[in-house]
């Protein structure tokens, strides 16, 4: 699991780990992932500083489930569980585990 490096906009390149986490300290950007490859699965841990209350945005070529961008869990120090599944080399379409303790 690589530790994806916190700030305003978020980069992670995940022929350095399909899995990875990063602790927020400011509201982020989460950008284009590089590398992605058709038919791969990717896991995102986020996780609130000790306080929280950090928002997230998500570069495009993330999808939801009915077009509805998820909410992070706002507590200090809540860890959120993303998981992505790239059909194409070109979008993920992702899913939220929310508030695990």
């Amino acid at each position: 699991q690589q530790t994806l490096t916190d700030g305003a906009t978020i980069n992670w390149d995940v022929d350095q780990g399909g899995a990875a986490k990063v602790t927020l300290a400011g509201n982020r950007t989460m950008a284009s992932p590089t590398n992605l490859r058709a038919g791969a699965t990717y896991i995102l841990e986020v996780i609130q500083d000790a306080t929280g209350s950090r928002t997230m945005a998500w570069n495009t070529i993330f999808k939801w489930p009915l077009g509805i961008i998820p909410t992070i869990s706002t507590a200090a120090n809540a860890k959120d569980l993303f998981s992505f599944y790239c059909p194409d080399g070109l979008v993920l379409y992702g899913n939220l585990l929310k508030g695990l303790a």
